[in-house]
């Protein structure tokens, strides 16, 4: 698939960020911007593992089926019942409500390591303490944040970039 010009220089922004060792990304674009195809294109530019984080079941679904449109592969699900062991995809699709989960006492995020890119979308929606508390653990093990959202704003007035 061809980006958009506005698409291809958001990809290539965040892979210049990677490259200096940016931590964190916020990427603001309107509303049918193409959003999901832009970092979907950028986790499938990448060598490492990526994490796409979503906020609710139809948005991981959507983003489920885009990588397959765009990479011609399947990205791993970790979404209630499903559970990713990011063996077999560099891509990983899941919900923030399962990965806040815990199962054997532990956060189900924390199976995730060696992650290179953590994809947040509906970025604005994902400033909980748990969340940033989830980012932030990505990003201890080396993996840069990128927060997709049209709103790029939070409504108790607090930046999002912190």
């Amino acid at each position: 698939m061809q980006l958009r010009d506005y698409q291809q220089r958001c990809v290539d922004a965040n892979l210049e960020a990677m490259e200096r060792g940016v931590k964190a990304t916020l990427n603001g674009l309107f509303t049918g911007a193409g959003k999901t195809v832009i970092f979907v294109s950028l986790a499938d530019r990448i060598a490492g593992k990526t994490l796409i984080i979503c906020p609710m079941r139809e948005l991981v679904w959507q983003a489920h089926e885009k990588v397959r449109q765009l990479t011609d592969e399947f990205a791993d699900l970790e979404m209630a019942d499903y559970s990713a062991d990011g063996a077999w995809s560099k891509i990983i699709v899941a919900s923030k409500q399962t990965l806040l989960s815990k199962r054997g006492g532990e956060p189900r995020y924390k199976k995730f390591d060696a992650l290179q890119l953590v994809i947040v979308d509906e970025a604005h929606s994902m400033c909980s303490g748990p969340v940033v508390e989830m980012l932030r653990y990505f990003q201890d093990g080396g993996a840069m944040v990128a927060g997709f959202t049209a709103t790029p704003f939070r409504m108790d007035g607090k930046a999002m970039m912190r």
